[in-house]
């Protein structure tokens, strides 16, 4: 479980009132209580919520699944039944809701609307600046564009310079 996950199952547990919530790990939903109700957990990040293709057409084939979106606070910022969502590329509340295709076998992220999508030594080398400054900016929330998928970092060339909360100018 990434921290997300462990704050999501900490809150749930205590405010959904069942104490054995199964974590389902590389599916989706992300937790299935015993009525049957899955929770799917999502990190915000710059007004961003990010979903797979392979999440959203798995949480799709649920009857019963609620999103829980999460900052780095210990309680989610919203609960919202996926099936209000509206389908990425879109905007809910505030959030900016994204799709990505994942394709392994070119290893690169596809976002829909056919916008270029970078690996961090490629978005370094666009922004020159060093990787390492550009992983601790990202963690920072100072690169608009920056999406995490797993692990990896991700950067949506149109947004990079756009919006960013950072002066490269100098």
């Amino acid at each position: 479980m990434n921290v997300t996950e462990q704050k999501a199952y900490r809150w749930l547990e205590q405010h959904t009132g069942y104490s054995d919530l199964v974590f389902q790990q590389r599916r989706s939903p992300d937790f299935l209580a015993p009525d049957g109700t899955g929770y799917e957990v999502k990190k915000v990040r710059n007004g961003t919520i990010l979903f797979t293709d392979a999440q959203w057409m798995s949480l799709q084939k649920h009857s019963r699944v609620k999103v829980v979106v999460f900052n780095d606070g210990s309680e989610p910022l919203d609960i919202v039944d996926f099936a209000e969502l509206p389908t990425p590329p879109s905007y809910w509340k505030n959030y900016r809701l994204i799709l990505v295709n994942l394709s392994y076998k070119s290893g690169r992220v596809i976002v829909p609307d056919d916008q270029e999508v970078l690996t961090p030594s490629e978005t370094a080398t666009y922004l020159r600046i060093n990787q390492e400054v550009l992983r601790r900016l990202s963690e920072q929330g100072r690169i608009q564009g920056a999406y995490k998928v797993g692990s990896q970092w991700r950067y949506v060339k149109a947004e990079l310079l756009k919006r960013s909360k950072l002066d490269l100018s100098s």
